[in-house]
């Protein structure tokens, strides 16, 4: 049985072989085809080997295909080199050891049929491991829509300038920094740079602290190409503040500032003058501006508790605190003694006016109350008031009191009829001629002097303290008489 099982088996094989078409799986190959194999439920096997046994295939034949399982694709020998059988039998894409490259002159798109740029992906790409590179001296990275540029990444220039922005076409478009999802540095438009700020309104405005290391934070005016800028100083120990490479003001470590001076010795040292258009307060329990000269104190103004103290320091002994007003010297005050202040009015034909109503001659030295022209030393335009004190005189070579204790007018009748509140009087009684007269303070020491009316003589006498006995009579008739008198008592002592 297997004899005439072999023997059919070679005939059908020669029949085949003679025939013009070969089919495996079918009775009907393909007229076009030498060998047709047909199957739903198996494939055919191409000759499997590693690399370097297809490498070492001697004079392979055009065309002859086999499997790579090194590589686990399908090469052909296309009559000079093993190209994969992915290449289509085209020469675009070519193997030169592990890497495959592309000699199609046009564009290769990916996610698209109508490539217009050597690389056109039309969807996401990613690089998982590796760099992603743009050799080229002008190089450009493009962000597109609308078949517009829009924004860009570019390396151009001589000195291969790294550029990134919006595009010239993006005109509304603004260019931000962000970390982690939140927006850090935004740029409008219009040129405006915020750090923190989602709408800066300044060419640079910042949300937060700013810190430079050994640095300069320089600021230019082009219109008159003036330059100003800050600058950390480890010569002068602080932060300086330059104008046109002039130091015009030195914040030291310390905290002492100095303006016009690069070492401040207070906590505030100006060389040169002040000025405020508003208050200016030194807030403390002894608040003191000192003045000086030459580095030496001369003067200085002071809060001493509620006091304020103005005056000279200790060994200016010649100098005044002087008042000036309207561009002239009107007071002067100068120590002219022990414990003794001497004030006085400067320039000749000057005058020290109090209030409205008393004037000191510079010239005469004259004093005037109620005139501002004094013809004596004390001058009073109007009445004058003593009390308790005393107007004296050396006319008589001792200081007497010329100012009176008491004085007045008494009736015939022994009534007060007028004068000074601090005297009474009164008639003796039914004797004639005879009063008394009282008088506070008086002392036997008290001088009193009587002028009586109706060509009569007086006599007066001291009692007691406080009392003067008068008595007016008649020359004529030598006879006591009441008379209406004038008296003045002094206490000359």
């Amino acid at each position: 049985m297997k004899k005439i099982f072999s023997l059919l088996l070679a005939f059908s094989i020669y029949q085949s072989v003679f025939a013009q078409n070969v089919g495996i799986g079918t009775t009907t190959p393909n007229s076009s085809a030498m060998l047709d194999v047909s199957s739903t439920t198996k494939g055919m096997l191409i000759p499997r080997m590693t690399t370097a046994l297809k490498n070492a295939i001697a004079s392979p034949a055009t065309g002859l295909l086999v499997f790579d399982t090194d590589l686990s694709a399908f090469y052909f020998y296309n009559g000079s080199a093993w190209v994969p059988v992915s290449s289509s039998g085209s020469s675009d894409w070519i193997t030169s050891g592990n890497n495959i490259y592309n000699s199609n002159t046009g564009f290769v798109g990916i996610g698209t049929s109508s490539p217009n740029t050597r690389l056109h992906v039309d969807g996401s790409l990613r690089v998982s491991t590796g760099n992603l590179s743009i050799d080229n001296s002008i190089g450009s990275l493009y962000f597109r829509t609308g078949n517009q540029n829009r924004g860009f990444f570019e390396m151009r220039g001589a000195n291969y300038d790294v550029t990134i922005g919006t595009s010239p076409l993006n005109t509304t478009g603004d260019f931000t920094i962000q970390t982690n999802a939140t927006d850090r540095i935004k740029v409008l438009p219009g040129g405006n740079v915020g750090i923190g700020v989602s709408n800066p309104v300044e060419k640079f405005e910042v949300n937060g602290a700013i810190k430079t290391r050994d640095g300069i934070i320089s600021m230019l005016n082009t219109a008159n190409n003036k330059s100003f800028y800050l600058k950390n100083s480890d010569l002068y120990d602080g932060l300086l503040f330059v104008d046109n490479s002039i130091v015009r003001m030195n914040l030291k470590s310390g905290g002492n500032l100095g303006i016009g001076t690069v070492d401040p010795i207070e906590r505030l040292d100006v060389s040169g003058n002040i000025r405020s258009s508003n208050s200016m307060i030194i807030d403390n329990a002894a608040a003191i501006l000192q003045l000086k000269s030459n580095d030496v104190n001369k003067g200085f103004m002071q809060l001493s508790g509620d006091n304020l103290r103005i005056g000279t320091n200790s060994g200016n002994t010649n100098g005044k605190i002087v008042f000036r007003m309207d561009n002239s010297d009107i007071i002067n005050i100068q120590k002219s003694g022990a414990n003794v202040a001497a004030i006085s009015v400067p320039g000749a034909n000057s005058k020290l006016q109090l209030g409205d109503e008393v004037y000191i001659d510079n010239t005469t030295n004259n004093m005037g109350i109620g005139t501002p022209s004094p013809t004596e030393r004390l001058h009073v335009n109007g009445n004058a008031v003593v009390e308790g004190g005393r107007i004296t005189g050396n006319a008589t070579g001792s200081a007497y009191n010329l100012l009176p204790l008491a004085y007045g007018r008494v009736t015939a009748n022994g009534t007060k009829a007028g004068g000074t509140q601090n005297f009474t009087a009164a008639g003796r009684g039914n004797v004639p001629g005879y009063y008394y007269v009282y008088v506070t303070g008086a002392t036997a020491s008290s001088v009193m002097m009587v002028t009586p009316q109706n060509n009569v003589s007086v006599q007066a006498t001291y009692v007691n303290p406080g009392v003067f006995f008068v008595a007016t009579w008649y020359v004529a008739s030598n006879d006591y008489d009441d008379s209406p008198f004038h008296f003045v008592i002094y206490n000359p002592q």
